[in-house]
């Protein structure tokens, strides 16, 4: 997938600008530094602020769905495309001075928020010799039918395929990486719940933008196969 370049602007940008019969959506934004010199040759260079930010370009008139749509067209995932739609309804509903639909949509891009984390490295990840690693829900399944039945039919040895990697370990140690890793998901699984409950249970806007949703996850799991 093509990467996704910030654009550079000289003052910060807000979160929604119009263009004329257009809107442009400013998100993400971060503080930088670059130098520029007085317009001398040779002149002495002199570090200036900067801002960086993703920018998607819309038609008016905007809603929580177009919006998302064109996030995600510009190339965004979804969750992504949920954080800034919410974000941006709420900044809409802070015009109109609606609470209610402030605090609803702060804990949506909130949510949103969690559940980006939660597919994220930060969460599914594992190690096996020190290589990053990481089997999804269907492919866990699978392994573990697979492994079983080898261990039936009198197998040893086992094959562990990761991208180009082809991991040969023994059928026990296979079996029991897919189990500490099932044991792993569904651990991770109760905490990203137990958070979005926590956020849908708050009734401050400020605490819920403030919620640290990275707290509670297992520690992840570092496994060494057999010398």
């Amino acid at each position: 997938m093509t990467e996704i370049k910030k654009i550079e602007f000289n003052e910060q940008p807000a979160l929604i600008e119009y263009e004329g019969a257009q809107v442009r959506i400013n998100f993400d934004v971060e503080t930088g530094t670059a130098v520029s010199n007085n317009g001398a040759e040779g002149g002495e260079q002199e570090p200036r602020t900067i801002y960086l930010a993703y920018v998607v370009r819309m038609d008016n008139p905007l809603n929580e769905e177009r919006v998302k749509e064109a996030v995600m067209a510009a190339g965004f995932p979804e969750f992504k495309a949920d954080e800034v739609a919410a974000l941006v309804m709420k900044s809409v509903m802070e015009g109109y001075g609606n609470e209610s639909g402030i605090l609803a949509y702060a804990k949506k891009a909130v949510i949103a928020r969690i559940s980006q984390y939660d597919i994220s490295d930060a969460v599914n990840n594992f190690t096996f010799d020190a290589i990053d690693m990481w089997l999804d829900r269907e492919l866990r399944q699978t392994l573990r039918q697979r492994f079983n039945d080898e261990k039936e039919e009198g197998l040893n040895e086992t094959n562990l395929v990761y991208g180009e990697l082809v991991i040969t370990l023994p059928i026990d140690l296979a079996i029991g990486l897919i189990k500490d890793l099932e044991r792993y998901a569904r651990q991770c699984y109760d905490q990203t719940a137990r958070h979005k409950a926590a956020v849908l249970a708050l009734d401050n806007v400020a605490d819920v933008l403030a919620y640290d949703f990275t707290q509670g996850y297992p520690t992840q799991l570092d496994f060494v196969g057999e010398e």
